[in-house]
């Protein structure tokens, strides 16, 4: 019985001891501090979302920040495309995970206003391309594997500016694999909200997300409290948010958004320009 005891005192205290370690946290990141940061979602409304024209727009109209979708390949190819299958962007209907990218690269974008003829872009080309943002949000759309994760830490390999990309999921069991395997990537992890704070605790510091992200709605009184407590405000991504609730966020002291291009988040980008 003694011995039993013993055993549990040690596993508790342990316990304490990594619960203790794991209360310090990563540095908020100080890049974001005096800026605001809006990721154009997809690019721009008026051009096919996920393609060149679309985020070379972005750029012309003040967008330093870029989020785009990940997806993956029957033959384990990632293509920046958001949908699970093809029925809304283009002229056919297949699912991305039953083909093989020698026939998704066939197939053209219907509503191309750019005259184009435009293709879904491979995430390797789209890494070679360089857009030039600052940051890039990387959406993961599929359910995440170990086939895909070494897949997208292949591809990143080969960008030449790596802490440019962020890997964003909801599965930390994922994101912590990438770091694992490369400490360089950086991640964020999705859906962190209210009443999940006591999770980023048990995340071991090594594995920590560099950013959190969740819906605008998903942020209460008592959550926004804990992340400016622990310096994580700033490292906290919104998205799910209109432009009307835009100047409510900041208020709040939000700084990094994902947003729909419009004359609301023009005025937004406008100011921007005007105090660099």
């Amino acid at each position: 019985m003694k011995k039993l005891l013993y055993t549990i005192l040690i596993f508790f205290i342990s316990f304490l001891f990594y619960f203790i370690f794991n209360l310090s946290h990563k540095k908020s990141n100080e890049k974001f501090l005096n800026n605001y940061v809006f990721f154009a979602h997809r690019g721009v409304p008026y051009f096919v979302e996920n393609t060149e024209p679309s985020f070379k727009e972005s750029l012309n109209l003040g967008f330093h920040y870029l989020e785009t979708d990940l997806n993956f390949t029957k033959d384990e190819k990632i293509i920046v495309f958001h949908d699970n299958d093809t029925k809304r962007l283009l002229d056919t209907n297949v699912v991305i995970s039953n083909t093989n990218w020698n026939d998704l690269k066939k197939l053209k974008f219907k509503n191309d206003t750019s005259s184009q003829k435009l293709n879904i872009l491979l995430f390797e080309e789209f890494l070679k391309k360089n857009y030039a943002f600052s940051l890039y949000y990387l959406d993961i759309k599929v359910s995440p594997t170990k086939k895909l994760a070494n897949q997208l830490i292949s591809d990143l390999s080969k960008a030449e500016n790596l802490n440019s990309y962020l890997v964003a999921d909801a599965n930390i069991l994922f994101l912590s694999y990438l770091k694992f395997k490369n400490p360089n990537i950086k991640t964020v992890l999705e859906g962190f909200k209210n009443g999940k704070e006591w999770y980023y605790y048990l995340i071991p510091i090594r594995f920590r997300p560099d950013y959190l992200a969740s819906n605008y709605e998903d942020n209460n009184e008592y959550h926004i409290s804990f992340l400016k407590r622990h310096n994580l405000i700033n490292n906290k991504i919104i998205y799910g948010i209109s432009s009307e609730e835009i100047s409510d966020a900041i208020k709040k002291g939000f700084k990094c958004f994902i947003v729909d291009y419009d004359s609301t988040t023009a005025s937004f980008l406008n100011q921007q320009k005007a105090n660099h």
